[in-house]
């Protein structure tokens, strides 16, 4: 019996022991291998991951920055906003940097020096007002920005009906002051009479720009005082007088809507080629709306700089509510900087008009005078010389044309045209021994050293067959 109670002990202890240990049903079915390159990260995943982000982020910027700066800077941005064609945009002085305008030293002989206007000339300029570059400096790039605005203007009417002519801007100091006196100076050089009224009764300042008085004017014609003869101003530019606005009366609408005020207007154009109304913002006040039934069209004049879209809508809203005829924008104040007006960089990167003929008595033209040159490339003279009796064949230009062409792209024959002038000549009798001269100035357009090398190089050679 003993024997059988150890027989079943033992039996009962390994029982426990094997209910002790844990049965799996686990199997190796193949054995893992080792990876030879990383799971993870994916670099080229990533990085084209990463490149779609950063170019999606950055088109996202711009579209946003484009969205928050709603300031029209180019005639473009006036033709998305307000869909008006813009007529000529006008330099802002403070955006010329280091590109001097153009002015001559008062001299009693005959030849005259060409000076350049620097920075401390031109912040004089800007304390007495801006408004008379056109005449004082005809070569600069202000000037020339309103003979296109002249051109542009005279161009849009082939039948020369509208003679009345309203200016206006969205808000206070966006320039309309001084583009109405400096494109009544454009077109009085032009040959014709212009008459500028001060229509801002409230606030006009026309005549302390162009240094005249104001003791009477357009407000005391309008309230029956005196006739308009005599307050018609002349002013130092041939061909252009002034109304002063007057003493501010208490309701300059009621005013300026008067049938006094048409009568006024429609006298006075048998008189004039032009007649320019200076008037106030158009948003602050009715005055533009009121004056618009007496114009024949009206010019707006925005500012890259300030004036918003939301703005030049609103005061195009207000002249159609009216049927106001506007003819265009005049874009004021560009910043020849940016890189949508590289063009004025390149045509007037170098000193443009710093050689040419001195200013005679009628308002801009310019005569026969002899010129001093002050470029140090006119001393050390690379060209051939050349007899002075000989006059350069008319085919020789169109290859003086062509060969700069290569340099600066479709405006050669501008370039060269502008040159023979500035320099008193004609093209059709240039003298062969001026013809180094020429060449010097225009090298001077092209920026590229290696463009110009070979400008020069290729002239030589033509002077030498010629």
């Amino acid at each position: 019996n003993r024997a059988l109670y150890e027989s079943v002990l033992k039996r009962l202890s390994e029982t426990n022991v094997s209910n002790d240990i844990a049965v799996s049903n686990m199997q190796i079915m193949q054995s893992a291998e080792r990876p030879r390159s990383p799971d993870a990260p994916n670099i080229p995943i990533n990085l084209t991951m990463y490149a779609a982000l950063g170019l999606f982020l950055g088109v996202g910027m711009a579209f946003a920055l484009e969205y928050i700066d709603s300031h029209l800077n180019t005639p473009e941005h006036v033709w998305r906003a307000v869909d008006l064609n813009t007529l000529g945009v006008v330099p802002d002085l403070d955006s010329l940097g280091h590109r001097p305008l153009i002015s001559y030293a008062p001299a009693s002989r005959a030849k005259l020096l060409p000076t350049r206007m620097g920075q401390t000339q031109l912040d004089d300029i800007s304390t007495r007002g801006k408004d008379l570059i056109v005449a004082h400096n005809p070569l600069s790039i202000y000037s020339e920005a309103y003979r296109t605005i002249r051109t542009a203007l005279l161009l849009s009417q082939p039948g020369g009906n509208r003679k009345v002519i309203l200016l206006t801007s969205p808000s206070p100091g966006e320039g309309k002051t001084a583009t109405t006196l400096n494109l009544g100076i454009a077109l009085a050089q032009d040959g014709y009479r212009i008459l500028i009224i001060d229509a801002d009764l409230r606030r006009g300042s026309c005549h302390s720009r162009i240094g005249l008085r104001n003791h009477r004017g357009l407000s005391n014609v309008l309230g029956g005082e005196m006739p308009i003869e005599q307050l018609i101003q002349p002013t130092s530019i041939a061909g252009l007088s002034l109304v002063t606005r007057g003493v501010c009366p208490p309701n300059p609408s009621e005013l300026l809507g008067t049938r006094k005020m048409k009568e006024l207007v429609m006298d006075l154009r048998e008189s004039y080629d032009f007649i320019l109304l200076d008037t106030p913002p158009a948003i602050a006040v009715s005055d533009p709306a009121i004056l618009s039934s007496v114009a024949d069209g009206i010019i707006l004049v925005f500012h890259a700089r300030k004036t918003t879209v939301h703005s030049a809508r609103q005061v195009k809203e207000r002249f159609d509510a009216v049927r106001g005829p506007i003819l265009g924008v005049i874009l004021n104040g560009i910043n020849v900087e940016d890189p949508d007006y590289a063009y004025y960089r390149h045509y007037y990167g170098s000193d443009y008009g710093t050689v040419a003929a001195a200013e005679n008595g009628n308002g801009g033209e310019h005569a026969d005078v002899e010129v001093l040159m002050a470029h140090d490339s006119f001393e050390k003279d690379p060209w051939p010389k050349i007899a002075a009796s000989e006059i350069v064949p008319q085919n020789f230009f169109d290859h003086i044309v062509s060969k700069l062409r290569d340099a600066v792209g479709p405006m050669a024959g501008l370039i060269v045209e502008d040159h023979i002038s500035l320099l008193g000549e004609a093209r059709n009798r240039f003298p062969k021994n001026r013809l180094h001269e020429l060449f010097d100035r225009i090298c001077e357009e092209i920026l590229d050293d290696k463009l110009k090398n070979d400008f020069q190089q290729s002239m030589q050679e033509e002077l030498r067959v010629l």
